[in-house]
């Protein structure tokens, strides 16, 4: 079996935009500010900003990227908390409790509440028969002797 040659091997042509390979070399090259000023600026702005030719960044520049990747961050970090929060889990867990028993208009839906209390009085028997059991069990061995 032979392998499929790439697409720029199929076609006879190499990628001249000097994109990454898999990265969509087709797309379009962003132009790169021409003074160091001008990237800085644009680097604070929060835009992306291509690296120049010599492929080192400025200080300004990493320092700017760091502070937007920080505050990124912070907000998914805010998020998750959010999200994990007990008092958030129990009104999520509520909301769809409630989404299974009433419908839109309020009303109980009645044979999704009848299968739930059947579950519940079975369930409740069970612990019953369980609890008596060994608390039968429990007389057998402590007779006194």
């Amino acid at each position: 079996m032979d392998k499929a040659p790439d697409k720029d091997t199929r076609r006879g042509t190499a990628d001249t935009t000097g994109a990454a390979p898999g990265r969509g070399s087709g797309a379009a090259r962003v132009a790169a500010p021409a003074t160091d000023e001008a990237r800085t600026a644009a680097a604070e702005s929060g835009a992306v900003v291509p690296q120049r030719g010599d492929g080192h960044r400025s200080p300004a520049e990493i320092e700017a990227q760091i502070e937007r990747t920080r505050a990124h961050l912070a907000q998914t970090i805010e998020h998750i908390g959010e999200r994990i929060s007990p008092r958030n889990v129990t009104r999520r867990g509520v909301r769809r409790v409630k989404a299974q028993v009433v419908d839109e208009a309020g009303r109980l839906r009645r044979k999704q509440v009848a299968i739930a209390g059947a579950g519940v009085l079975v369930l409740m028997g069970l612990l019953v028969l369980r609890w008596r059991r060994s608390s039968r069990a429990g007389q057998v061995l402590c007779r006194p002797v």
